[in-house]
């Protein structure tokens, strides 16, 4: 009988077993329903905490701690979602009143093309914000824009830790500067056991479980049970737990299929590669033999890609 204390997800490569998770005073206990999980690739553990708006509240007051009096009622959650397939386009936007647009964007893997990808997350953002707002940039009269904040909250482990980052200096040595976009770059919170560091405590506790156990159940469940024994998220996690678990299977078995897929291009393209050298061989008369052993392939497999039909059509004669 499973520990009534433990989240048991079953992994497969391409599909995700949901597990009826139950609720009681101690953790959660686990039924199998044979359903499988309708995951969304988008989704991450940033962008469902932060969907709350008392934790998007706390996450403006680390972004803002000056504007002591905005309440949960001030902000509007803004960001895009794409509606044919229902998962999130870009990881978090919301509007403070009518004054600030803030988009926020997470990542482990440092990338300065985020610059980019933030750019069209803001122009379809606004695109958005002036059609419910009836305001149209055809008219003659000028709009009204709320100011533009941008933030990357970065989680990995580069050293080199920049404030900011701007287009301009980044892709155009500073030369160009008739489009420019200037992103805050986040390294966690700005105190201890704020909103932002807890989350930046997450996820390191989730990649030292990753190091130790592997795309396993017991990655999830003491990812968890660790971040609620040192109270990091733990009204999240307690409230979300199932929910929480199915994200993180879904990233384990993302990052599974990716890494199989580049393997399979990998093996693909040096097995492109030593057909070449074959046939290359082979028209310059050396013997088979010798062929097999410098491509490190069985003189069988030669003769098979030698006589390939395309190799025929092409005008090399048949071994």
């Amino acid at each position: 009988m499973a520990d009534r204390n433990t989240i048991t997800v079953q992994i497969n490569r391409n599909k995700i077993r949901e597990e009826k998770v139950t609720q009681n005073s101690g953790g959660v206990g686990t039924e199998k329903t044979g359903r499988f999980a309708k995951m969304k690739s988008k989704d991450s553990v940033f962008t469902d905490l932060f969907q709350d708006p008392g934790n998007t509240l706390q996450l403006y007051k680390v972004l803002h701690p000056e504007d002591v009096g905005i309440t949960v009622n001030q902000l509007q959650n803004v960001t895009l979602k794409n509606i044919l397939v229902n998962k999130p386009y870009n990881d978090l936007g919301f509007l403070v009143g009518s004054k600030l647009i803030v988009l926020v964007e997470q990542q482990s893997t440092w990338s300065e093309n985020i610059l980019f990808r933030l750019l069209f997350y803001l122009a379809d953002t606004l695109q958005r914000y002036f059609f419910r707002t009836k305001q149209s940039l055809y008219a003659a009269r000028k709009v009204n824009c709320p100011e533009i904040e941008m933030y990357v909250l970065y989680t990995g482990s580069r050293k080199k830790r920049p404030r900011t980052l701007e287009l301009a200096s980044t892709f155009y040595r500073g030369r160009r500067k008739n489009v420019n976009l200037r992103v805050y770059m986040l390294y966690g919170g700005r105190q201890e056991g704020d909103i932002l560091d807890q989350y930046v405590m997450f996820t390191r506790i989730f990649n030292e479980q990753v190091r130790r156990y592997g795309r396993s159940q017991k990655t999830v469940a003491e990812t968890i049970r660790l971040c609620q024994e040192q109270d990091v998220l733990n009204e999240y996690l307690e409230n979300r737990k199932k929910e929480v678990a199915e994200i993180m299977i879904s990233i384990l078995d993302e990052e599974y299929n990716n890494r199989l897929l580049a393997e399979k291009k990998a093996e693909a393209a040096e097995k492109k590669a030593k057909k070449t050298t074959a046939r290359n061989l082979y028209t310059m008369g050396i013997p088979l033999e010798t062929i097999a052993a410098a491509v490190e392939v069985d003189i069988d497999t030669v003769k098979k890609w030698l006589t390939d039909k395309r190799n025929l059509h092409s005008g090399m004669k048949q071994v």
